[in-house]
Formats: C-alpha cells, structure tokens, sequence
C-alpha cells in the first residue's frame, strides 16, 4: 500500500494545482478500516463498477474495481474474471493498462467493455415455480409469435416465479413483456378474461422489490429495463389474487 499512498499525496497536489480550472470538482481516493475508496467529490462513490482514474493527475488513468460497497479490489480477480494489482490497478499478464485521460483528476464516466448479455432462456434457474421455457409463443394484443421465451402456465395458483443467479456481476435485466394469447394456453378457460390482473415484479436479495407494475389482457408489449447492480440473483414474480394465473411472456429476459 505505500505505493498508493504516494499516489494519494500526488492527488491532493493535483487537486490543489487544478481546483481553478473549468471541472466542477475533483475526486481523491481516501482509506477506512475497511479499505481503499474514492470520493468523487460530489457526494457519491463508485461501486459494482469499474473506472478509470488518473488519481495524480498525470493525463494518464488506470482502471479500478469497487465492489457493491464501494471498495476498491486490490491483488485479486474482479467478478468478470480480471486480475488487479496489490494497488488495485487492472492488469493483463501482469501489465497494468492505462488510458490517456488529458489530465482530468475526476473520474472518467467509462468502464471496461461490457461483457456478453447472460440470456436467461439458456441458463438453469436457481429455482422456478410455474414459469418455464417455452419454443414460442404469441402476444395477447398485437398477435405477433415470439421464440425462445419465459412463459407463466396460466393452469396452476395464483403465483409464479422463476430466479437467476446474477452474482452481482450485472448492471440491468432487460426484456420484453407482453400478456399471451389465449391460444398459446393448455386450457382457453383458464387463460385471460375481462376482469384479470396480474402483478409482475422484479426481487433482488431478500425479496427486495426493484421493479412494480401491473398486467391485463390489453397491455401492450412494453420493453423492460431493471437496475439489478450488486443482485446476487433476481427473481421475476407474477401474482393474481384470485384464481389461476393469467399467462404473461418474457422475450430475450437477460442480464446486462
């Protein structure tokens, strides 16, 4: 750590040679009990990311892992499989990558490459109750077939549900949602009717709800966009008070 704590003093030298120039503020990294973090400045911190940070103002700018609760990963592997100094610096084959910032001392507002989606249709859920994978599908209102999709059996209770392994590596769940056709149902008498209404949730760790809405038989197909960040998994819950389960479908559900 003393190398770091070089690095610290060259911060505040930075931030006092620039604190007159056009950035609204500059971040410096600082140290608990706990660990290394960095202030941005402005009241908040990075977390379940990674940034880049030119902590000494030199234009140049290494790249850092902060966990869910905002400590920077030193001499270890990040989530997605990365390698990290005993500063906490990215590295690749032992080489710690850098980025030509021009100077900046606040953090730079940009990852590392997004890894690939994790599509939920190809993953073996944590657990499930009623909701499955099925070939294909139709929407209720605009009759299209979608492929590949997490459907509810509209036969069985009144709630269904189906969880993912997320491991607080994901930023998002993302998909398309829509009520299904009747026709795509095993029985037409248990599938929508006037009067049916289904909560579809959204649950992170320990139920925690981090998306609410409401679904009936003439709700449009509508694209979802979840913040599931520091999730270590995530459940999609449906729930009719009364009654089976009105069938709802979920196309290309996955983890961002």
């Amino acid at each position: 750590m003393k190398k770091m704590k070089v690095m610290m003093a060259f911060a505040v030298a930075a931030f006092t040679a620039l604190s007159m120039n056009t950035l609204a503020f500059a971040g410096q990294w600082k140290e608990n009990d706990t660990g290394w973090w960095y202030d941005n400045g402005n009241g908040t911190w990075p977390s379940s990311s990674w940034q880049w940070i030119d902590g000494n103002g030199d234009g140049i700018a290494e790249c850092y892992y902060f966990n869910k609760d905002g400590y920077c990963l030193m001499n270890g592997v990040a989530p997605d499989g990365s390698s990290v100094n005993a500063n906490g610096a990215w590295i690749v084959n032992g080489i710690v990558q850098t980025k030509n910032v021009g100077g900046q001392t606040a953090p730079v507002e940009e990852t590392k490459p997004a890894r690939d989606p994790l599509m939920l249709y190809d993953q073996q859920p944590v657990i499930a109750k009623y909701i499955k994978k099925w070939e294909s599908a139709s929407t209720n209102k605009e009759h299209e077939t979608w492929a590949k999709v997490l459907k509810s059996d509209s036969r069985l209770g009144g709630a269904a549900y189906i969880e993912f392994y997320a491991g607080g590596e994901y930023d998002s769940l993302k998909a398309t949602v829509a009520p299904s056709d009747y026709n795509t149902s095993l029985s037409a008498d248990t599938s929508w009717e006037k009067d049916d209404l289904v909560s579809f949730q959204i649950l992170g760790d320990g139920d925690e709800v981090l998306y609410e809405t409401t679904i009936d038989y003439r709700t449009s197909a509508f694209d979802l966009d979840v913040d599931i960040a520091g999730q270590d998994s995530v459940t999609i819950y449906l729930m009719k008070e009364e009654g089976d389960l009105s069938p709802v479908i979920l196309k290309n559900a996955r983890f961002e």
